[in-house]
């Protein structure tokens, strides 16, 4: 394979990885280990909101696991909620420019 090539097939596999983080908001088929329904968000954003932070958008969900960015303190935070509604935080991000 040419380095042209190479390139094109690398650049395609990253732009590939991005889809799912891009569309988790959006959701998967139904049927797929991707997929939640609107009561499912519901309940991971509420407990988010219990745990004292104000949950932005899906990230990603895999397996019954919400994977949200949120806010708390002026800071923001990756969250990991689990089926069970226990929130488990990032340390904080950096703050983006």
């Amino acid at each position: 394979m040419t380095l042209s090539k190479l390139s094109v097939v690398c650049a395609g596999l990253m732009l590939a990885g991005l889809v799912p983080a891009l569309s988790a908001d959006g959701n998967e088929l139904p049927g797929t280990v991707d997929y939640f329904t609107p009561a499912q968000k519901v309940r991971a954003f509420d407990a988010a909101t219990k745990a004292g932070y104000t949950p932005t958008v899906v990230e990603a969900f895999q397996d019954g696991n919400f994977f949200l960015t949120a806010r708390k303190g002026g800071q923001s935070y990756e969250l990991t909620v689990v089926p069970s509604g226990q929130v488990y935080p990032s340390t904080p991000l950096a703050p983006t420019s």
